[in-house]
């Protein structure tokens, strides 16, 4: 025991060292927010259908539009703007990577496809009704989405943007599969969230109902997530060493046991020697 003790200590110290000058591991962040307005960018398939009852289709430079109930479906390489200000309409704005591009199609119930292509425009007036007779908009999500838009030098009175929100992040233990919460930030009017790096895509939903604005959650997982603030200022969120250290149980065990290593070494020796001392010398006072 005495001379495995060292080597036991040594190797817990190289490996929490190892451990934790690795680089992060990447973590889940978890968003939830009200905002008005959403950037999103459809994963790879497979894709939800997004449900259209009673909206109002314009196409390019339509200004008339035509009602339409069916299947949204979009097609690859596409972003997608969701807006609702207030308690106004919820508008989506499909737009293509190229002119003229295919962006998706409406599948009628009874009546064949409509094909999307270059700018199209969405309405879907009357939420508030909607919601109230058991019908709200919920659209699930899976791919790239931003919550918020930034706020800065602006000629519209009244700019889409968000609420209110939080993001919430949870890490991996670095020694085993427990996830645990690691903190989470309040997100202030007009901020926009990015997440960095994404190494999944984002899955959610974003609703339309009774409330103003929309309730967006989605996760991914990523490196981190910046904040960008109004008037272009910045912050990052990500899992730090502090962070890991104060709430990933397994890596606070791991340290517990390492203390109580080196506190046993530091004691066994004292009583290796206070025992030999008793054994040779029976009449001699204990050494302090």
């Amino acid at each position: 025991m005495k001379n495995l003790l060292p080597a036991l200590t040594l190797l817990l110290a190289v490996t929490t060292a190892i451990a934790v000058a690795y680089p992060r591991v990447p973590t889940t962040f978890d968003v939830s927010a009200e905002t008005e307005w959403v950037e999103f960018i459809p994963g790879p398939h497979p894709r939800s259908d997004w449900s259209l009852e009673d909206a109002r289709l314009f196409v390019g430079e339509d200004t008339i539009g035509r009602i339409v109930s069916g299947s949204l479906r979009f097609s690859d390489a596409v972003k997608v703007i969701i807006e609702r200000r207030s308690f106004g309409p919820l508008l989506l704005r499909i737009a293509p990577e190229g002119p003229d591009q295919h962006v998706g199609d409406i599948e009628l119930p009874e009546s064949g496809t409509i094909p999307l292509s270059g700018y199209s425009l969405i309405e879907i007036p009357d939420i508030d009704a909607r919601a109230h007779r058991g019908a709200p908009i919920v659209l699930p999500v899976k791919g790239l989405l931003i919550a918020g838009r930034t706020i800065e030098i602006e000629t519209d009175p009244s700019p889409a943007r968000l609420r209110k929100g939080r993001v919430t992040s949870f890490g991996r233990s670095i020694f085993g599969l427990t996830v645990f919460p690691a903190g989470s930030v309040e997100l202030a009017p007009g901020d926009q969230v990015v997440i960095q790096a994404q190494q999944t895509s984002a899955y959610g939903m974003i609703a339309a109902d009774e409330s103003p604005a929309l309730t967006v959650g989605y996760r991914a997982i990523a490196r981190s997530v910046q904040v960008r603030r109004p008037g272009g200022s910045h912050y990052e969120i990500g899992t730090t060493l502090y962070a890991r250290l104060r709430a990933d149980p397994i890596l606070q065990s791991w340290w517990l046991a390492l203390a109580f290593l080196l506190v046993l070494r530091r004691k066994l020796p004292r009583q290796a020697l206070m025992w030999n001392t008793r054994t040779t010398n029976p009449s001699s006072e204990p050494v302090p």
